[in-house]
């Protein structure tokens, strides 16, 4: 096990898309060498089945948490690259110029934010459970009164779609986050 891993809970293999989010403390001055290593590592990356893409964010000026995001479509593909000797060789030549936390989600924990904080952090399932049905049930009930009535002239199969897309979407960029920063102290005790 190594610092990447220290603290993940061992889970059964699931076949569901995975997004690991890499947080980097870079010292001061080695910012360059920083990102010259990240492209590296997602050039790696990108040799890897299951790979679906990265990204680095950067942090504003006179901080030095860099975050590198990438996915994988699912757990066990995650895993080859983890278990890889590049990976490994990689790790290494990073230690010389900053130190990692790591956090992994699989789902529903992304639209769980801890307000200030840079990493995810995610509460108890029962409570994303909770919170995931305050959201999902008052958009269910406005949608089938005011949208699918609308709709009924389209299939049955293309009125689902529409609804599940403007349901996912809605508890993705409007409803989760709200919810879940009213809900934050009750969600991260």
């Amino acid at each position: 096990m190594d610092e990447l891993s220290e603290g993940l809970p061992e889970k059964p293999e699931i076949a569901r898309h995975v997004t690991v989010v890499v947080t980097r403390t870079v010292q001061a001055g080695a910012e360059d060498r920083y990102l010259d290593w990240a492209t590296r590592v997602i050039a790696q990356l990108s040799a890897f089945p299951g790979y679906l893409g990265a990204t680095v964010l950067t942090p504003p000026a006179g901080q030095h948490n860099f975050h590198l995001v990438y996915h994988f479509a699912t757990a066990a593909q995650l895993d080859a690259w983890e278990t890889s000797g590049r990976r490994a060789e990689l790790l290494a030549e990073a230690e010389d110029f900053s130190y990692v936390a790591r956090q992994k989600g699989t789902g529903l924990e992304a639209w769980f934010e801890l307000p200030g904080q840079d990493v995810m952090v995610a509460p108890r399932r029962w409570k994303q459970a909770v919170l995931t049905v305050m959201g999902v049930f008052p958009l269910s009930l406005l949608f089938s009164t005011v949208v699918t009535p609308r709709l009924h002239a389209l299939p049955k199969l293309i009125t689902t779609l529409i609804i599940s897309i403007l349901l996912v979407a809605m508890l993705t960029w409007v409803v989760m986050p709200r919810l879940s920063r009213l809900a934050a102290r009750w969600l991260y005790r």
